[in-house]
């Protein structure tokens, strides 16, 4: 949890400065202002630089949707042939900053505990697939074991009446085999003891392998000033290096962010613009 907590990018300033530079801070906001109108407008950090005077800047999360899109440009080859040429376009909708803590450290500490708690709920979920698939297989072999003592409390005749001869013949065969498959899968279930055993290093293992539960990826992508992919980032763009994960939110982009207090809005000129 801890070495994923510390995989996601950054730290990264999100000021004016940045915005010049850094095409990941280019191309997730528009402009200047509308970099200073999303987090101004965050509720939580507002609060958090309420409860904490003394700080003059923030970390958090910020978190954001990844969206290509197909578009034509025209580059010039090395022969300097200008030349139409279908291209990527990447932006970033519904960036959303969270989770402002006061240093680096904190920050990532309360990610482990996230990552933790989804590895946690997997560890949940499987313990109770293996209780489910047990409880799946007792139900069926009673049932089977009651159908068993139904036919031969009826006898024969009850199954000439309502199969007839050789169909309950059929029938009765058929309620072997059933009855047969359903004891050898019960078989092959472990005994409680040996179960509480299995299911234990189970759940060791889903802590030992988190990455497998919690699916993240890295994504490598190279970004010139339009926010296009660049074929050569040598020479024209940067290379972006960004984290994702689905969330209750859907798929997301994740950076640590630094914010500034002095770069915050008034609340008056955040609620002029929500207006508008």
């Amino acid at each position: 949890g801890e070495a994923l907590a510390w995989a996601v990018p950054g730290p990264i300033d999100f000021d004016a400065a940045t915005w010049a530079a850094d095409p990941l801070v280019h191309a997730l906001f528009s402009s200047v202002p509308t970099l200073r109108q999303c987090f101004s407008r965050s509720r939580d950090l507002r609060a958090f630089f309420a409860a904490h005077p003394d700080l003059q800047s923030c970390y958090c999360l910020l978190l954001a949707e990844r969206q290509l899109k197909t578009v034509f440009t025209t580059r010039q080859l090395d022969d300097g042939i200008p030349q139409e040429m279908a291209t990527t376009s990447v932006t970033f909708a519904e960036p959303l900053p969270c989770l402002p803590a006061a240093t680096e450290d904190d920050l990532r500490g309360q990610l482990g505990i996230f990552v933790f708690n989804g590895v946690t709920r997997a560890a949940v979920t499987l313990l109770a697939k293996r209780r489910q698939d047990r409880k799946a297989v007792e139900e069926q072999q009673a049932l089977l074991k009651l159908r068993m003592k139904l036919a031969r409390d009826a006898g024969k005749c009850l199954d000439s009446l309502m199969a007839g001869g050789d169909q309950a013949d059929q029938a009765g065969a058929a309620l072997q085999r059933d009855i047969a498959e359903v004891e050898r899968r019960a078989a092959a279930l472990p005994g409680r003891a040996t179960e509480l055993e299995r299911t234990l290093q189970e759940v060791l293992a889903v802590y030992d392998n988190p990455e497998t539960h919690v699916h993240v990826s890295g994504i490598d992508i190279c970004l010139d000033r339009m926010n296009l992919v660049a074929p050569e980032c040598r020479y024209d763009g940067a290379r972006v290096r960004l984290l994702e994960a689905p969330g209750p939110r859907g798929t997301r982009v994740a950076v640590v962010a630094r914010y500034a207090r002095a770069d915050m809005l008034p609340a008056e000129a955040v609620f002029l613009d929500a207006e508008k």
